[in-house]
């Protein structure tokens, strides 16, 4: 046990060994000691060998050591074998809890079986379980990375409505649901509260919102959060910059591209080759100032893309209607010479964010309207054990905007 706690998995085994060299058999609490050890430490192997270990010299697992053992399998993206766990724990006549069913959720959520997660979901309720922050977590994990992002803000919306305070986690999945549904301005009400409820907001935070205003083309107010982040103390990362200056791309703030790529010079950033090419087609085709292109251009192919690639296909643009030259045309011929490197500052000031909580009754009424979690209504779970995973639905999920 204190091998466990203090993440010595090495050691764990070797006490385990020497007990059996020792002729000293290994008990049900030493067998599940150190399962616990090896998933804590994200050896799943190891645990899944040493549950099976002990099947074989015949104890019988307990409910501590089927829920580590079904984590360890979340950690090595074996969702099957996690719901073979539960459903193998309820034959033995071993009632799962909450945190049984966490387990199994998470595995799904990782190996983004959003149809098993929400499957769970619906049978931890038929076993009069009730979910809490780490379950809504999990399952709006899975439709975040399933794409359904209107789910995840309907399970947002409920996990609220319970009188639950949401974790980090949670909040960054609902942020990222509410850029990709097009909902920037509720992405701005949830970051900015997040802090008034004692909820950290992290770089990933601040980051989800900012693509959720780049999308909407609302590019002051995506400065405004990377400001934000900066005056936390916060360390922006590349994708943090990459979204204000796609941002600042629909407003053709040539300028100011400008000043976000010399600042990422200066944090030691590397910019995706892409990122080069918004900043050729917004600062020196729209503009006409080829004076940077050929710094970024060489940039671009220092990070391994062919740059008047990268730049063709950020040159038309989706946002311009009107005809496109070629790419050859627009160019003046020196702008693919390399150039000397120069330096840029950054940005002053930005709007103010909004305030307010969101309450459960201020999100979008579609969510509002099926306030049993029935997150998609016409639909039915299928419960019952077959071949393979246990709860596998019957229905094929309907894919909306794929």
């Amino acid at each position: 046990s204190a091998c466990e706690k203090g993440g010595q998995w090495l050691l764990a085994l070797g006490l385990l060994g020497r007990m059996s060299a020792g002729r000293v058999d290994p008990d049900l609490i030493s067998c599940s000691a150190a399962i616990s050890a090896c998933e804590k430490c994200a050896q799943w192997r190891w645990a899944v060998e040493l549950f099976q270990v002990m099947r074989r010299v015949g104890l019988t697992p307990d409910l501590i050591s089927y829920n580590s053992v079904m984590s360890a399998c979340d950690k090595g993206g074996r969702w099957e074998w996690a719901l073979e766990l539960l459903w193998d724990l309820q034959r033995r006549a071993l009632r799962p809890t909450i945190i049984s069913y966490n387990a199994a959720i998470s595995a799904c959520a990782t190996g983004r079986q959003v149809d098993h997660a929400l499957a769970l979901l619906q049978r931890l309720r038929q076993d009069r379980l009730l979910p809490d922050v780490v379950t809504y977590g999990a399952v709006m994990s899975a439709c975040e990375r399933c794409m359904e992002w209107e789910l995840a803000l309907e399970l947002f919306g409920e996990m609220l409505q319970a009188g639950l305070i949401p974790s980090t986690v949670a909040c960054n999945t609902a942020l990222s649901a509410s850029a990709f549904g097009c909902h920037w301005h509720w992405a701005l009400d949830l970051l900015s509260s997040m802090d008034g409820k004692g909820i950290g907001a992290d770089i990933v935070s601040h980051n989800a919102a900012i693509t959720a205003c780049e999308r909407a083309g609302q590019w002051r107010h995506a400065l405004a959060l990377l400001e934000a982040a900066l005056s936390r103390r916060l360390t922006p990362d590349a994708q943090s910059y990459a979204a204000a200056i796609d941002a600042c791309a629909r407003s053709s703030s040539g300028g100011l591209i400008l000043e976000l790529l010399g600042q990422m010079r200066e944090e030691s950033l590397r910019p995706d080759p892409s990122t080069y090419g918004v900043a050729l087609s917004t600062a020196c085709a729209r503009a006409g100032c080829w004076g940077p292109a050929p710094l970024l251009l060489d940039a671009a192919r220092r990070g391994g893309e062919r740059p008047l690639q990268a730049f063709a296909r950020r040159f038309t643009d989706p946002w311009r209607k009107t005809a496109r030259p070629a790419v050859n045309d627009a160019v003046p011929r020196s702008v693919l010479q390399a150039a000397r490197p120069q330096r840029h500052t950054f940005l002053g000031g930005s709007p103010r964010l909004p305030a307010p909580w969101p309450s459960a009754a201020s999100w979008p009424a579609t969510w509002q309207q099926r306030r049993r979690i029935s997150p998609r209504s016409a639909r039915s779970w299928s419960a019952e054990p077959r071949a393979g995973p246990p709860w596998t639905c019957s229905r094929q999920p309907a894919r909306k905007g794929r």
